[in-house]
């Protein structure tokens, strides 16, 4: 399994609520849609808690400021996705939603990236090699673009 990992900041323009309606109207509708396109098994999304905490957390530990959402598409299939990244199809429906979102997210602060498949750390086996979480090969994957 491959993880394509969205990690969202708003455009500064744009309220907190807008952001959150939008989230929810617009980008959960719009996240579904490239999930059916590009073949993934599955997809989440989720807001950050605008809570106390998360400064708190940001304070001790001196972190950066929280993504406003992230989102994760999930590919059991990798080599399915790397045959549709790049259709005429695909490239369509991605300018799409970057049409959707340029009012709404700053995409020069969100970050986008494949990670390995997760690790339920609540079964976590560290005896387990490397082999045993995924089937795919890394090299493979990013030659042709990923």
């Amino acid at each position: 399994m491959v993880q394509l990992v969205l990690c969202m900041r708003r455009n500064e323009s744009v309220t907190p609520e807008e952001f959150r309606k939008h989230w929810r109207e617009v980008q959960g509708p719009a996240v579904r849609l490239l999930m059916e396109t590009l073949g993934a098994n599955g997809a989440t999304q989720a807001l950050t808690l605008e809570v106390e905490r998360n400064q708190l957390i940001r304070e001790r530990y001196r972190t950066a400021e929280p993504f406003d959402g992230i989102v994760t598409l999930h590919f059991d299939d990798p080599s399915l996705l790397q045959r549709k990244v790049g259709t005429p199809e695909i490239i369509a429906r991605m300018m799409r939603i970057y049409q959707e979102q340029l009012p709404f997210v700053d995409l020069p602060r969100c970050s986008a990236f494949y990670t390995e498949a997760p690790i339920n750390l609540a079964e976590y086996n560290p005896n387990r090699r490397d082999a045993d979480i995924g089937d795919y090969n890394v090299e493979e994957f990013d030659a042709d673009g990923g």
